[in-house]
């Protein structure tokens, strides 16, 4: 029987000092629109999101890192003055940029950072929630910025909260190995169970889910089964439009398109462990 990585395709990327193994759907595309090899780049931390329009950005200290070709638009690095560091930042629905700086969150302007909102807890994370509002996450707890600038509680997770992931209408989150949606009301909905903790979260385009742990990337589909595309190394995820972008900390942003293809990884995978139990 023909192996379901040659029905799906196959590709070995191998960066010093974390070579990995990934393969994609074969009507996929994936390239690195970034590689972190500039020698003012290696060594440092980023922060990463990816804007709506699909513009990926690293952040480090105060200083944002619009990254990758487009033909239109290239953007240079830019300074946000008023903050000492950036912590954490994401783009809003409605194209806002907030940072995270400290205990407190700003929003990103042309004239600098302006202060929106004092934060319960340090080491908090920011995410898009739905057009009107942003989600905070601190320990177990999620919490929602209106745009009046209102920090509230919203609810609180079994155990903290490891990544949280967003389209607007659903909220989905990590606690260590079980990936969770949270309803308004009602106990959380376990989506998977992951043999590792999960460490970042994207929601596909088709309503299933990309995970990450310290060890690979995968797809979750609809009905929660779990399909590995990336054996060796974690990556940072995120979702915008039709892409999927992993941020790899020691090497770089790879964009794969569409994302929507993964569900044709899945079906893939499925036909083939189908065709070997009915070979036994």
């Amino acid at each position: 029987m023909t192996p379901a990585f040659v029905l799906i395709g196959f590709a070995l990327f191998a960066a010093p000092p974390s070579p990995y193994q990934a393969f994609f759907p074969a009507n996929a595309e994936a390239h690195f629109v970034m590689n972190v090899d500039s020698p003012a780049l290696q060594g440092r931390s980023f922060a990463f999101d990816v804007s709506a329009d699909g513009q990926p950005f690293l952040a480090s200290q105060n200083t944002f890192y619009p990254v990758g070709a487009r033909a239109d638009r290239m953007l240079p690095p830019f300074r946000v003055a008023g903050l000492s560091s950036i912590e954490q930042f994401a783009f809003m629905r409605d194209g806002a940029l907030l940072a995270i700086s400290g205990k407190t969150l700003f929003a990103v302007t042309p004239e600098g950072g302006r202060a929106l909102a004092a934060l319960p807890e340090e080491k908090m994370r920011v995410a898009a929630g739905s057009a009107k509002d942003a989600y905070l996450v601190g320990g177990a707890s999620v919490f929602t910025l209106s745009q009046g600038g209102a920090v509230e509680h919203l609810l609180r997770a079994p155990k903290d909260i490891d990544a949280l992931a967003s389209d607007g209408s659903r909220l989905v989150i990590a606690c260590g190995q079980a990936i969770l949606e949270l309803k308004d009301s009602g106990a959380p909905r376990l989506v998977a169970a992951l043999p590792e903790p999960v460490r970042s979260l994207a929601i596909a385009p088709d309503g299933a889910l990309f995970y990450s742990t310290a060890a690979g990337v995968g797809y979750v589909s609809a009905r929660g089964g779990l399909y590995p595309f990336v054996n060796g190394k974690g990556a940072q995820l995120r979702v915008s439009g039709k892409d999927l972008f992993l941020f790899f900390e020691d090497e770089g942003i790879l964009k794969v398109s569409p994302a929507e293809s993964f569900a044709d990884l899945a079906r893939s995978i499925d036909a083939a462990r189908g065709q070997q139990d009915g070979g036994r």
